[in-house]
């Protein structure tokens, strides 16, 4: 899984079988790109995106 602007990488991890993980972030462009790639995969991927409240 990468995390991208349009300049460079910003994040970048690699799950293996039953893994788990999480990113937090603060963000200061409006635009990014997500990469998800699998290989030999059967099961599932979950992505959520949430906006932090701004108090």
């Amino acid at each position: 899984m990468e995390w991208r602007d349009r300049k460079q990488l910003l994040w970048q991890e690699v799950f293996t079988e039953n893994t788990q993980g999480s990113i937090t972030a603060q963000t200061h462009n409006r635009r990014y790109s997500v990469r998800i790639e699998g290989k030999h995969t059967k099961g599932g991927c979950r992505i959520q995106f949430t906006e932090k409240d701004s108090q």
